[in-house]
C-alpha cells in the first residue's frame, strides 16, 4: 500500500540513471525534489492517537502532514520510570 507518492516517473528515472552510472550532479538531485515536501528528510507520527504523520523537508515551506492507517510507536524515552 502506498500512502504517499511525491515523484515525477522521468525525473526518477533520470535520478537511477545517473546514479547506477556513477555521474551524479547537484542538479540531477535537485530536478528530483518533490512538491508535497521538496527534498523530504524527515518523518514523524503526532497526536493524541500517534496515527497523523508530519513530514519534514529541507526546502518546503510547511510541514504537510496526513493521517496513517496505522499509529506510530511511542518514543522509547515516553515511558514512564518505574517505582
Amino acid at each position: 500500500m502506498t500512502l504517499l507518492d511525491d515523484c515525477d516517473p522521468v525525473q526518477a528515472q533520470v535520478y537511477d540513471e545517473h546514479f547506477y552510472a556513477g555521474t551524479m550532479t547537484p542538479q540531477v538531485m535537485a530536478a528530483t525534489k518533490g512538491s508535497i515536501a521538496p527534498w523530504m528528510a524527515s518523518l514523524t507520527f503526532g497526536g493524541a492517537d500517534l496515527r497523523t504523520v508530519y513530514l519534514g523537508s529541507l526546502m518546503g515551506t510547511t510541514i504537510p502532514y496526513f493521517t496513517a492507517p496505522v499509529a506510530g510507536l511511542p518514543m522509547a524515552h515516553w515511558q514512564r520510570a518505574r517505582a
